[in-house]
Formats: C-alpha cells, structure tokens, sequence
C-alpha cells in the first residue's frame, strides 16, 4: 500500500508541476490529470482492497512513470499558444466529410434496431458476460456491409472530428454540416459501446470529443464556446446514464461503487503485480501486428498466461501490452520511434488540418492508454497515416491552384 502512495504521489507531482509552468489547460496536462488519476485510483483500489496484488514492488513503477513520460514527450513540444492552425476549406474536404458521414449514418441506421433492443432489455450484465465467455458471439454488425461502414467511419473519424472544430472557427458554416459530423463522431462509437456493454468505449469517445476542443478552443469564437460546453454537458449526461445502467445491472447498487474503483483503479497494479516479473516470454509484435500477420497467412495467436502473464484479462495500460508483444528492453526504446515519427507533428509552427489529424489520433491513443492498448492497433495507425496522406494531397492541390 506505501509503494502504491508513492506511485500515486510521482504522478500528483508531475501533474502540478506542470500545471504551474503552464497556465492554460492543454493536452499534455489532459494527460498528466488521467494518468495521475489513474494512480489515485490505484492507490485508493489498494486501500479498499487489501488483500489483493501482493507483490508489489516499486521499480515496475518507475518504469512505468519512464516510458509514460517518453511516449508522451512529444505532445509536451505542442503549444498551440505560439503555434497556429492554417487551413484552406475546399470542397474537396467537404467530399471527404460527406464520405464520412454517410457511412457513419448508414452505420447508425444498420445498428438502430439492435440497439434500440439492447437498451430496452437493459441486460448489461449477461451481455458482458458473454462477451467474456465467447466474444465473437456478441453482435456487433448484421452484415459484410455494415462492418465496411463501421470500419471507415471509424478510420475517418479523427478527419472528422478535425474538420467539425475547424468549421466551428469559421465567421461563417454549415450548421447542418457540423451536426452531421458530431453525430457521425458520437454515434457509431456509443452504440458499439451498447453493444459491448463497455464503459471505457464511453470514457473513450469523451476523450476525443475534448481532444478536439482543446486542439482548436483559442480560435473558437467565446459565444459558441458556451455552446459547445452546453453540448458537451448533454452528451455527457448521455453517457453517464449510459455508464451507471451498466455498472449497476453488472454489480448491483451496492457494489457499484466499488466497481469504479477496480474498474479505473487496477491498471498500474496489474502492471506491477502481475506482468512485469511475470512473463518468461513475449509476442513480438503479434498483438500489434495482429491483423497483418493473419492476413498474410501467418498465426498471430498469443497465449499470454502461459507466458507467465498473472493477470489475464486486466487492464495493463497501455505500456503493459507493448510490454507483452516487445519486452522490456524494445518497449522503453519504442517511444524515440516514436518520436521520430509523430514528433515533427507536435513540433509544426503552423499546423495544417492533415497535421491535426496526427495530433489527434496520438494524443486520443495515449489518453485511451489508461486502460490498455488492443490488439492489432498496427491497423489503425497506417489507416490514420492513409487519412493523412490522403487529405495532405487535398491541401497541396488546394495550395497549387492559389
């Protein structure tokens, strides 16, 4: 229990450290609060729970504070107070969100009916149970045509949100246009949420939304700011209803509580106790390279309990999955990778919108780190890379012509 108040106490450290040097609110301190909330829930689930993780030791810690500290070095090098955002509207772009969002409405309207059941039914707890025993079985698409749409609109999603903040910059925008966007943002990802009975897909879309906001907050004019705040407190509303529903049919009025405290407040003890002096043997990129590797006829299956992994089915954040797939020694050298790649991102004076497009889906994947990160996400960053080149062209062609 000391070694978890002194994790906690690192994290509240470096969190106010920062927040005095800066003073307002930006997206390396967005991470610093999550992070050094997640310790503060350690630290309390630890208290509550006693008995629990008992072999806890104060170097996983610190390794763990490193490597956080590395992967998020490059978001600390953005300053959007000195930085600006340039970007030139064209139709093009408006092309690219309408693609956007008529997957993502013809997505909605596929999942609808499954949804509206789910939510009627309200039966959380054996609908994650499910997903426990045999997650293939749970529904989350009817059809190849709907997964196709999931699928982009999830891909396109950081455009997306990118370009609905930038429009809201605007003397003047389509109000139509940006309502479509933020339901196009919001509504794919909650009703997956419903039918996972997940949380964190929930903390998740919360996240985006407020990434998004900070990205362009000083270029927003002061009366839609209240505005958007409004909104942002309604889906919010939203999403807490949707959240204590579940956490209630899962554990009962009793033991909700408590499940908050496992649920935000287990990740870095997992790490600690249960992964770092656990594992004899590690995946070597097949959680990361997940979809790849079983497209080209290979078999990226990994058993990590007879790695030696203890705590199956926990959250490790997401530096305890690098360190199944990569091992300790590559997974504190990935973060310079790292940096060489996202980091001129950060580093930009003026940030065109296919820069924000980066900027958002890092920051978004080391705030979603909290819990953990999934598998095959190797995916996901080369289909943020095509979204990136795709809408850099846009711009360049836009650029030649003036």
């Amino acid at each position: 229990m000391f070694l978890t108040g002194i994790n906690a106490l690192i994290y509240t450290i470096w969190g106010v450290i920062y927040r005095k040097s800066h003073s307002s609110f930006d997206m390396y301190q967005l991470l610093a609060l999550l992070y050094a909330a997640t310790a503060i829930m350690c630290f309390l689930y630890k208290i509550e729970e006693p008995e629990l993780y008992h072999n806890i030791s104060f170097f996983p810690f610190l390794y763990l504070f490193v490597a956080i500290l590395l992967f998020l070095y490059p978001v600390k090098k953005l300053d959007l107070n000195w930085a600006t955002i340039s970007i030139q509207d064209n139709r093009f772009l408006k092309y690219l969100s309408y693609i956007f969002i008529g997957f993502s409405f013809y997505a909605i309207y596929a999942s609808l009916t499954h949804t509206t059941e789910l939510i009627q039914a309200a039966a959380w707890n054996e609908l994650k149970n499910q997903t426990y025993v045999d997650a293939d079985s749970v529904q989350i698409y009817d059809s190849a045509i709907q997964r196709l749409a999931l699928n982009i609109s999830a891909y396109l999603s950081p455009f997306g949100l990118v370009y609905a903040f930038y429009l809201l910059t605007k003397d003047r925008f389509n109000k139509l246009l940006v309502f479509s966007l933020f339901v196009s943002i919001i509504g794919p990802s909650f009703m997956m949420a419903i039918a996972d009975a997940s949380r964190g897909m929930i903390v998740k879309l919360a996240i985006k939304l407020l990434v998004g906001y900070l990205l362009f907050k000083n270029s927003i004019p002061q009366n839609r700011k209240r505005l958007i705040k409004i909104g942002f407190i309604g889906v919010l509303i939203g999403f807490l209803s949707f959240t204590i529903a579940v956490t209630i049919s899962r554990f009962g009025n009793d033991e909700a509580g408590s499940s908050v405290f496992m649920y935000f407040g287990h990740s870095m003890l997992a790490f600690n106790d249960g992964l770092f002096y656990n594992m004899q043997d590690y995946a070597w990129g097949k959680k990361f390279f997940d979809w790849f590797i079983d497209l080209f006829g290979g078999n990226s299956y990994f058993d990590t309990a007879k790695a030696g992994c203890t705590c199956a089915g926990a959250f490790v954040t997401f530096v305890g999955s690098l360190f199944i797939d990569f091992g300790p020694f590559l997974t504190i050298f990935l973060p310079f990778i790292t940096l060489k790649v996202v980091g001129p991102f950060f580093a930009k004076k003026s940030l065109a919108l296919s820069d924000c497009i980066i900027i958002v889906f890092y920051v978004t994947t080391m705030a979603n780190g909290i819990f953990v990160s999934p598998k095959g996400r190797a995916l996901a960053w080369v289909m943020t890379f095509v979204i990136y080149y795709i809408v850099r062209i846009i711009e360049t062609k836009k650029r030649l012509k003036n």
